[in-house]
């Protein structure tokens, strides 16, 4: 496993650690933070990106501090207060293996007034190292899928280190500790964790930590490496409804609007090429055409002779999942190619 993603740096004037601002349905305006290239404890069927297994289960430095900050620092003097709701940490990897994280965090906050949110799958919380790392973050997002080993397993396909019990006792001992807001996010995949027994232990289970909310959802765009199948809706509102009446917390049900329309942002564009900016969205996650718009705020013409010319160009594809049209980027491609 390369520990040195310095790699990733093409020309330090343009984006390279920071994604977006995309449009989060829990978030807001929010800034991606991607620090890692496909580094994770997990491989989850319903993963939207590629990752792999680390090697062993030890924290990676992340060196090029330099170029991130440089980077933060200019967005940060382009913008106001208000032009954002969250700079988040998250991206093609789990950032808690990041083992300076929490100087990351501390320099973020000095740099800029942006709110800090890290997205994890939880798997490492059992580290004392990690837990510290996360106290500056404003807002954790931690991943808890099933409690009963054999769900787990399906749902998350951990790292061998991993076991189930040690992965519990990380998310009991973060939610006593951490001083900031803590939602936990809950991903509900058909025929493979949604049974009425993993769902009532999981909420047994969330009932004994401090939470500010429990999020769930199913499956909504393509999974890069399988067929993992949404819950249909009914039953996914039917079973929020029953972890808030056992675990006693607020839960919201995460589905995608039907429209994203009038959204409006202060934002102005980062000068980079159109096809760039729109291949490094798609790289880390699948968007519908409507949404990668909305989120990049591109002009249409603009933004449709792009797409155009990426799928053409055998850089880009469209995915059909369900009765929906994605774009993601080709097998092979990165985000430094167009």
């Amino acid at each position: 496993m390369n520990s040195n993603p310095k790699s990733k740096i093409q020309n330090p004037k343009s984006p390279v650690f920071l994604v977006g601002p995309v449009l989060s349905r829990r978030l807001g305006r929010s800034l991606g933070v991607d620090l890692l290239r496909g580094e994770c404890t997990f491989l989850c069927p319903y993963c939207e990106v590629r990752v792999h297994h680390v090697d062993a289960l030890r924290l990676i430095e992340f060196k090029p501090t330099a170029a991130l900050y440089a980077e933060y620092a200019r967005f940060c003097r382009a913008h106001g207060p208000a032009d954002l709701d969250s700079v988040t940490f998250s991206g093609t990897g789990e950032p808690t293996l990041i083992s300076n994280l929490g100087d990351i965090l501390r320099t973020f906050k000095k740099l800029g007034p942006y709110p800090l949110t890290v997205i994890t799958n939880g798997s490492l919380l059992w580290m004392p190292r990690v837990r510290e790392n996360l106290r500056l973050a404003d807002l954790v997002v931690p991943s808890l899928d099933a409690v009963t080993d054999r769900a787990w397993r399906k749902v998350n396909r951990p790292h061998p280190g991993l076991t189930l019990d040690r992965y519990l006792d990380g998310a009991r001992q973060f939610c006593a500790e951490h001083p900031g807001k803590i939602w936990m996010e809950v991903l509900l995949v058909r025929r493979i964790n949604d049974s009425i027994e993993d769902v009532d232990a999981l909420a047994r289970f969330l009932r004994t930590l401090r939470l500010d909310r429990v999020q769930i959802g199913t499956v909504d765009r393509p999974p890069a490496k399988s067929q993992a199948r949404p819950v249909p809706a009914a039953r996914l509102a039917m079973l929020a409804r029953r972890v808030a009446r056992q675990s006693g917390h607020a839960v919201d049900v995460i589905v995608r609007p039907r429209e994203m329309s009038g959204v409006s942002s202060k934002i102005q564009n980062p000068k980079s090429k159109i096809a760039g900016r729109i291949l490094r969205s798609v790289s880390l996650r699948p968007q519908s055409p409507a949404e990668l718009r909305r989120s990049l705020l591109l002009p249409k013409s603009n933004f449709d002779r792009a797409v155009r010319e990426l799928l053409a160009g055998g850089r880009m594809a469209r995915v059909r999942f369900g009765r929906r049209v994605f774009l993601q980027s080709a097998p092979g491609v990165s985000s430094a190619s167009a």
